[in-house]
């Protein structure tokens, strides 16, 4: 059976075109001597103020003294307690410091010159910290960019996938689209839409290759 043609291509940024703010977590719970995840269980709790951060309803400034909090919860839910130097200006500082993935980027690339079109759906914060955020330049190569925190909408709400896909002008089955969190891709997948997970991006770049039959592991091109 012939794969229904794909009409467009959907890439989240971090852990997918930028290395994963996972990784500036992680580091930053070993300097402070604390155990795996206290601080990643602050961020996953269930509306808490990181997810109206992303929903854009209170800015990076106003997030950070209430997360300060929730991230002190999250620690003595454990039995420990954060050392004083705990800052969330600095961890977010930190996860905003990915780098591009650079076969990523040129698969990005190489669909949008293919003629299939591109977006970006990421959930984002509105940073009143850092004036000038790092700009990797990846609206040069995309048709639509969604930030959670510029719709109040993040993943995975399913309404999210539905708004890119009307942007895009696609129907959810014509769509493939790249994430490194599974409970990100479970709804867009109901939806119809096609998903990758990312753990390995040149596995991820193999199956999107194999999806819409463009040449993306060649360097030539």
């Amino acid at each position: 059976v012939a794969l229904m043609e794909k009409k467009a291509v959907i890439f989240d940024v971090g852990g997918v075109l930028i290395t994963s703010p996972v990784h500036a977590i992680r580091e930053y719970e070993k300097e402070l001597n604390l155990p795996k995840n206290t601080l990643n269980a602050a961020f996953i709790k269930p509306n808490n103020s990181f997810s109206r951060l992303e929903r854009g309803e209170i800015t990076l400034s106003e997030f950070c003294t209430e997360f300060k909090q929730e991230c002190g919860e999250a620690a003595a839910n454990i039995g420990v307690v954060l050392p004083s130097i705990f800052s969330v200006r600095e961890l977010f500082y930190r996860m905003s410091k990915g780098q591009p993935i650079y076969e990523m980027v040129e698969t990005l690339k190489k669909i949008k010159k293919s003629g299939i079109k591109t977006c970006i759906l990421t959930n984002n914060w509105i940073d009143d910290i850092n004036p000038t955020p790092t700009n990797h330049g990846f609206h040069n190569y995309v048709d639509v960019i969604l930030e959670s925190c510029k719709i109040g909408i993040r993943k995975p709400d399913t309404i999210i996938y539905h708004i890119a896909c009307d942007k895009l002008g696609v129907h959810p089955t014509e769509v493939v689209y790249l994430d490194d969190l599974g409970v990100n891709l479970k709804p867009a997948r109901k939806l119809g839409i096609t998903t990758i997970l990312v753990k390995d991006s040149h596995k991820a770049i193999q199956e999107l290759q194999d999806i819409v039959n463009i040449n993306l592991l060649d360097s030539k091109l």
